[in-house]
Parts: C-alpha cells; structure tokens; sequence
C-alpha cells in the first residue's frame, strides 16, 4: 500500500509491504512507525487487498478501494490501518 501525508494521495509518499504475499481474507494490519505517526491523510491498496479499516486516537472507519481522504476525524489521526482482501 502507499501512504500519503495529504489528501488525494498527495504530499510525502511512503510504500507499504507485507512479508507474506499479496493479501488474503486475514490480511494484514500496519502501524506507523515514529516517523509516519498520525500522518497518513490518504492511501492507496494494493496487493489484492480491497477493504480496509483505519483508527485512531479519534475514532476509526472501513474503507473500500483506494482511500482519497481518511476524513476529518482521522486526518492526522491515524495510528493503525489493517487492510484485506473482500
């Protein structure tokens, strides 16, 4: 997957990757690191994975497909995003 510190898949960039293959119906789950903590605005899935789920300090959200904007309640928000195939 790929990280985005702004909206619309903009700004700093950073790409995400699971050691185990391309995701299943268990998937895998993501925490930034100190540096990309609480920064991703959007994402984009990859990997076969086509829902996920976003949470914060805030409040969490499920997602399907690409992620244009996390929402105001998760922008700058998120510290945990799991991700799985269907």
């Amino acid at each position: 997957m790929t990280w985005a510190t702004d909206i619309d898949h903009g700004g700093e960039c950073t790409e995400i990757h699971g050691n185990a293959g391309p995701s299943d119906a268990a998937g895998y789950s993501f925490r930034p690191g100190s540096r990309w903590s609480s920064r991703p605005a959007s994402y984009l899935v990859a990997g076969g994975c086509d829902k996920s789920f976003a949470s914060g300090p805030r409040g969490n959200a499920t997602f399907t497909g690409a992620v244009p904007c996390v929402g105001s309640t998760l922008d700058d928000a998120v510290t945990c995003i799991e991700v799985r195939r269907g």
